[in-house]
């Protein structure tokens, strides 16, 4: 990831938001990278906000606007809660994920769905513009995806959902953190922007990252590593 393109997009994106009244946070290495050393981390491949389900319903309807500024739009489908998990917004090679959350019982909560089987292909579909293909087989994959439309792409994932569902192909991944950390946001310094972040940002990350968050680390892997995971 470029960092002054994801310097760019950001502040794209940001002002976005804001224009739109939505409440939204830095979040999970994109905080982790703020907090650490105030820049992303060099390895990571994408930008991630926190939001609300409430303001993404809210914001649905004029998230066309940012295709007219040369932004492409993935939305990461869970079958089972029938909602949306993510919204990616893709430019310029630089990829900002939008991560939703629910309340539930006075917790933040957040699904994932990944195939035990078929997790690279729905990887793909729901992400053809990620750049961190490395195979030629992967790397094909990932063209025709692109040339495949917001609908048919999530009809393909669904269809993979329902094959891994009845099969046991799957696992899905719940996280959750207390509501507390979205609700009492605070500011940081980030690029030369003030950006929310959750309250008491230093537990946060000892949640998610552990309390040796402070020393990067390559080999974390979110889908095992979170320490948000149910």
């Amino acid at each position: 990831m470029d960092e002054r393109q994801a310097i760019e997009v950001l502040q794209e994106v940001k002002t976005f938001l804001e224009n739109h009244d939505v409440t939204f946070w830095l979040d999970y290495g994109t905080l982790l990278g703020a907090a650490r050393n105030g820049k992303f981390i060099p390895w990571d491949h994408d930008i991630d906000i926190g939001i609300w389900k409430n303001d993404v319903d809210t914001l649905a309807p004029s998230l066309k606007e940012l295709e007219t500024k040369g932004y492409s739009l993935h939305f990461n489908y869970h079958l089972q809660s029938h909602e949306y998990t993510v919204v990616a917004l893709h430019k310029n090679d630089v990829c900002i994920g939008l991560n939703i959350y629910t309340e539930q019982n006075n917790n933040a909560v957040t699904k994932w769905f990944t195939h035990i089987r078929l997790g690279q292909l729905q990887t793909i579909l729901q992400d053809p513009h990620n750049t961190e293909k490395n195979t030629l087989l992967t790397s094909l994959v990932s063209l025709c995806a692109q040339r495949l439309s917001n609908k048919m792409r999530k009809r393909l994932i669904s269809m993979l959902q329902y094959v891994s569902l009845h099969m046991g192909w799957y696992k899905e991944i719940i996280l959750s953190v207390p509501c507390d950390y979205f609700i009492n946001l605070e500011k940081m310094n980030f690029y030369h922007m003030s950006f929310n972040v959750p309250s008491n940002y230093k537990k946060y990350l000892t949640i998610r990252y552990g309390k040796q968050w402070r020393i990067p680390n390559k080999d974390y892997v979110h889908l095992t590593d979170d320490g948000a995971i149910q």
